[in-house]
């Protein structure tokens, strides 16, 4: 893992999610997790309908916790379920562990006939995507 990342770089994950942390520690990425002090469900109530909901809230908790480690690199990352024009949040009368409570990387995925786009997109971090950004800013020597 040292050999392929920078060590003058701290990567800091602003997110709860084990989906997330599982895959950056797949990529053999170093990171810390610290869970963003934000309010989603504010910062969705401001929102137009129209605005990109997902990106306004990773944004929101990377400036939340890049606050608290102001030298390392913060990744904020957050995606949303919609069904006619509604955001579909978790349950909050049950344990049920995602969001429309399906789980696309377990057995959620039988009800699927298909999908477009990345697997890793899906899961809420699109790590092609990230990979590249980091090896553009140094941070990963490959």
């Amino acid at each position: 893992m040292s050999s392929i990342w920078d060590p003058a770089f701290r990567l800091v994950l602003a997110s709860g999610s084990s989906t997330r942390r599982r895959l950056l520690a797949a990529a053999g990425l170093p990171f810390e997790t610290r869970a963003p002090n934000v309010d989603e469900r504010a910062i969705e109530s401001i929102l137009a309908p129209s605005a990109d909901v997902a990106l306004t809230l990773a944004r929101a908790k990377a400036l939340a916790v890049s606050a608290e480690t102001p030298d390392s690199l913060v990744l904020g990352a957050d995606q949303v379920l919609a069904l006619g024009g509604s955001i579909i949040h978790k349950s909050h009368t049950r344990v049920l562990g995602s969001v429309g409570v399906y789980q696309w990387e377990g057995f959620g995925m039988h009800l699927f006939e298909k999908v477009a786009g990345d697997h890793t997109t899906i899961l809420g971090l699109p790590m092609l995507k990230l990979l590249a950004a980091l090896r553009e800013l140094g941070a990963l020597k490959l």
